[in-house]
């Protein structure tokens, strides 16, 4: 997943002064008061409930936000999510990738077939089974990586139009990434951190129809 290379609003969360004084900076710029908007969002989320509702919003379509915003919230609450599971398979004694998949509206643990079996996996299915506030991050990761998906295959068919494709091809392009970004609906944990499988679909497939 791409997220701009500048500093990132989850950097000022935390911190009011900088943020203070970064709001008044870029009240001047060009699209400043877009990330101003941001950023002021995004510092008073700092409960779970302030997420949960934010989250809700975007996918309510109630709220219209950035592409970059939205990452940054997904990589907030991955972040937070993987320090917690980190933690617990530490604890258990789990080693190797773990994923995660959604059935029947909860999320069941499953480990790499490659990977010793560990009586630990069974120990954070419980866990996961009485933590609902996990539950729901998961979800959220899930449901924000999509959202963040579709909005970038967005920009690339505007981007395949500024080239020239053909609109029947960029129909198929669109089609084609939708439904396999909801087909990927599994999340993994590793020493790397936590990841949604949808994460790079759109990149994929524009690479793939752009030659690059």
């Amino acid at each position: 997943m791409y997220v701009s290379n500048t500093p990132s609003l989850l950097d000022y969360i935390g911190d009011p002064e900088k943020s203070k004084n970064t709001l008044s900076e870029l009240a001047s710029r060009p699209r400043g008061a877009e990330m101003a908007s941001d950023i002021r969002s995004l510092t008073v989320l700092q409960s779970d409930e302030g997420i949960e509702q934010t989250v809700e919003k975007i996918a309510s379509g109630d709220t219209s936000v950035s592409l970059n915003r939205i990452g940054n919230l997904l990589e907030h609450i991955k972040g937070n999510v993987f320090t917690d599971l980190q933690d617990v398979a530490g604890r258990l004694g789990i080693s190797g990738e773990i994923s995660f998949s959604r059935e029947n509206g909860n999320w069941t643990v499953n480990q790499d077939e490659q990977t010793e079996p560990s009586a630990g996996i069974d120990r954070l299915q419980q866990y996961l089974d009485k933590a609902s506030g996990l539950n729901n991050k998961l979800s959220q990761i899930k449901q924000l990586s999509e959202m963040f998906e579709l909005g970038q295959a967005r920009e690339y068919a505007n981007t395949l139009k500024a080239q020239g494709a053909e609109d029947s091809q960029i129909v198929t392009f669109l089609t084609d990434t939708r439904a396999r970004i909801f087909a990927e609906d599994n999340l993994t944990l590793s020493q790397q951190g936590v990841v949604a499988k949808s994460e790079g679909v759109s990149t994929r497939f524009y690479n793939a129809i752009s030659g690059e």
